[in-house]
């Protein structure tokens, strides 16, 4: 009724996951994945995403460290085959047999209480130092 072209997608009934990647000038790191759940059944829309708080992050992951690493590389090479520079961010289902890509934020949210956030500090970094390292890396002249 609204558009004439959509793109549709098979469910996918699994546990949502999000694993970070921090690009520095050394070296590419892929941060602690964070479990996504939701504390409500309703419809996922703007407020419900960004102001009622319904999505929760937990770090770390109830997976074993197996399924870790294959979420963390995974979202290693998509930030390598799209060429991110700074941070990215790729949303995953894992269904108990096998990784399912979903989106990858080439911009992930920068709250203080965003996932990125939270995977950031799961690996030592601050949250001001995060800040910090994503301005020196896109802009090497204030560094």
């Amino acid at each position: 009724r609204f558009e004439k072209r959509f793109i549709a997608q098979k469910f996918i009934k699994g546990e949502e996951v999000t694993c970070g990647v921090l690009h520095g000038p050394k070296r590419v790191l892929a941060l602690p994945p964070v479990h996504v759940t939701f504390s409500a059944t309703s419809f996922l829309d703007y407020d419900n995403n960004y102001l009622t708080g319904v999505q929760k992050f937990t770090t770390p992951v109830p997976f074993p460290e197996e399924v870790i690493s294959t979420i963390q590389t995974t979202s290693l090479r998509a930030h390598r085959a799209l060429n991110c520079s700074g941070a990215s961010r790729t949303d995953m289902i894992w269904d108990g047999k096998r990784l399912w890509v979903l989106e990858i934020e080439t911009l992930p949210s920068m709250l203080a209480d965003s996932a990125f956030a939270q995977m950031t500090q799961a690996a030592g970094v601050s949250f001001p130092d995060l800040l910090s390292h994503l301005i020196q890396s896109a802009s090497p002249k204030l560094a």
